[in-house]
Order: C-alpha cells, then structure tokens, then sequence
C-alpha cells in the first residue's frame, strides 16, 4: 500500500521548501522542517568532541556560520584563511561562543594559489592532527584552472 499521509505531506513540504530557496534554506524553512514528522533530531552538543575540521572561508558568510556551529558540535575547528587578522578575530568569536580556549585555531593559505596550498598541507600534516572533515566555502576561484601542459622546445 502506499506511504502514510503524514510522510507523504512530510516530503511534499521539504520539496517545496527546496525548490522555493530563500525561505527553503533560512531560519523559516528550518523552523518549518523541524516540525515536519520524520525530521531527524538536532545532534548532541558534543558529537564532535576531540575531532579536527577544517574550515576554509572561515572569515565570513558560510564560513565563519559552519566554523561556529562546528565548534558548537564539539569540533576542534581549523581556519584556513587569507587574512589573518580577521581569522583571529573569528577564532575568538568561536572560543568565546562556546566558552573553550582552542576552539579554533587560525592556519593561512590562499587557496586559489596552488604553491600556498601545499605550503598549508605540509603545515598540517606535520601537525599530526587528525582531520574528520573539510568544509570548503571557496570566497574566489583563480579566472581559469592552470595549464598542466609543459612547454616543450
């Protein structure tokens, strides 16, 4: 037989919500959801505890949001950012948001510059910190990939 009407209202509603976008994807739209059968709990405060996540785009926007609702969770999470002094700025929003010294920790890299990147890499992995995740919210992208041809004579 076919799925109960509440499931069915349920899903109707979550498509309409996402195909509507703005109010899909704001605090209406997950106040909505939450109240819709079948939706899955929020997570415990500490589900993350003891992880590593890095964040990249972490000085604003989405971002600095999922850099502090990581921390919230319990993560350790890592600013990957080109402005250092912001990235400090939003590190001390996280610690202060959660109320934990090193919450957050502020490493650079211009992700657009591939020399950068691997410079950060190098950085972390001798770290030795075990990264969970990554969250890429990119702020800008180089104008074209670079060319992996090599000039030949």
């Amino acid at each position: 037989m076919g799925a109960p009407v509440a499931e069915v209202f349920s899903r109707l509603v979550d498509s309409a919500l996402d195909r509507a976008v703005v109010p899909g994807f704001t605090a209406v739209g997950l106040g909505v959801r939450r109240r819709l059968p079948g939706w899955p709990a929020d997570p415990q405060p500490s589900v993350l505890a003891g992880r590593h996540v890095a964040v990249t785009g972490a000085t604003s926007g989405l971002g600095r949001r999922t850099a502090l609702d990581l921390a919230v969770l319990g993560a350790t999470v890592h600013l990957v950012v080109r402005d250092t002094a912001r990235g400090e700025r939003v590190a001390a929003e996280v610690d202060a948001s959660v109320g934990r010294d090193g919450a957050a920790r502020v490493w650079w890299c211009d992700t657009a510059d591939l020399d950068s990147v691997r410079t950060f890499a190098g950085r972390f992995l001798a770290a030795d910190l075990p990264c969970a995740a990554s969250c890429t919210t990119p702020a800008r992208c180089p104008p074209r990939a670079p060319s992996r041809r090599r000039a030949t004579s």
